[in-house]
């Protein structure tokens, strides 16, 4: 489904023919055609071979592959992370492994021919929303297995969901480590301007269109975006204050954009703290797991919070002692908001031995002489 979107979206095919006979692969069949899934017509691509591969072929496909390093680098990490979620779902050691619904030719192709269409049409970011999943139970190599398959949700590990009402499998493994790996985030669509559309089709006729849809387009700067961000917190009165430094920076750790304490009053006039943690949605998992193993807390409030975000970039500033990053804010071509990377300050002050608010007021000062003075 994502090779037909992507040859749907723009990719020619004698392109991708001339890109999968330079594979060193078991002898195969391409078919590409236009169905009907629906009311919509799709791309399909059917891959037929009796051949079967095991890891170690499939990671010589890719090696041998000439296709840039960063194509055959995301494609072994997609294929490893396949192998040990199968080895970790059936209790086997890595090496004992053995693919077998993903043991197929198709498997490889979908992964190194995924990467490389992502690399041919330019795509220079990949956004997804919430992955759709049935339920219900499907015959396996194993017996019969829970839908999603057991191998899929250990890849989809922090990754946003939505249950579909179906008895299929709308997410495989292949397609799970696939995604999750070239996704930058998951939810709603970009601000961007849409040039193109591809639809890759599925193999089952469904009540609905059984198809991946791809949108790509050009991604547009706003000077204030509106995102949304999820806010965690916790009341925690019976703690050692000790702790609650280590906890900031497991939190931190952990992918927390933002953490802090704000002094409480609580019940019986306790003094305690408020915990409160900004984060993306996909690390809620790891966050909340860490709360609840490194406090005494045994409730965590969660909403999702809108919030309008300042255009930035980072930019460097050459100072008389070296680099230091600035991190800068923007309404237009205007910069309304300049931070200076406060870990650069610190090793400078303390290598050369200078007061920190020197080194704070230098920088400042080359940074605005360095930028048009139509820009401040």
């Amino acid at each position: 489904m994502i090779l037909g979107a992507l040859i749907d979206a723009g990719i020619p095919e004698e392109e991708y023919k001339k890109f999968l006979s330079a594979l060193d692969l078991p002898p195969s069949e391409l078919k590409i055609r236009k169905v009907k899934k629906g009311a919509i017509v799709s791309t399909k691509v059917d891959i037929n071979s009796s051949s079967k591969m095991d890891f170690e072929e499939m990671v010589k496909v890719v090696q041998k592959a000439s296709l840039p390093s960063s194509i055959k680098e995301k494609s072994l990490y997609i294929l490893s992370r396949l192998r040990e979620a199968e080895g970790k779902i059936h209790g086997q050691e890595i090496k004992e492994v053995h693919f077998h619904e993903i043991g197929n030719v198709d498997t490889v192709i979908d992964i190194l021919g995924g990467m490389w269409g992502i690399n041919f049409l330019n795509i220079e970011e990949v956004h997804c929303s919430p992955l759709p999943v049935g339920s219900g139970l499907f015959q396996s190599s194993h017996g019969y297995l829970p839908i999603p398959a057991p191998a899929t949700v250990e890849l989809l590990k922090g990754t946003p969901i939505v249950g579909k009402n179906s008895h299929y499998e709308l997410v495989t493994p292949t397609g799970a480590a696939f995604i999750t790996t070239v996704a930058k985030r998951f939810g709603p669509l970009p601000f961007m301007r849409i040039e193109t559309v591809g639809y890759g089709a599925g193999e089952r006729e469904l009540p609905f269109p059984n198809v991946l849809r791809i949108i790509i387009g050009e991604k547009l700067e706003k000077n204030k975006f509106e995102d949304s961000i999820m806010v965690l917190e916790t009341n925690i009165d019976d703690m050692s204050p000790e702790l609650a430094g280590y906890l900031m920076e497991r939190l931190y750790e952990e992918g927390a954009t933002e953490v802090f304490f704000t002094p409480v009053y609580m019940k019986k006039n306790r003094p305690g703290i408020l915990l409160t943690v900004l984060a993306d949605e996909i690390k809620l998992e790891r966050l909340t797991e860490t709360i609840f193993k490194e406090t005494t807390t045994l409730g965590i409030r969660m909403r999702k919070s809108q919030r309008l975000i300042l255009k930035r970039d980072v930019q460097k500033v050459e100072t008389p002692w070296g680099e230091v990053r600035v991190k800068v804010g923007k309404l237009g071509k205007q910069i309304v908001g300049v931070s200076l990377e406060f870990e650069d300050l610190k090793k400078i002050a303390k290598k050369e031995k200078l007061p920190l608010k020197d080194i704070y007021r230098e920088t400042i000062r080359k940074f605005y002489e360095s930028i048009p003075k139509q820009d401040h």
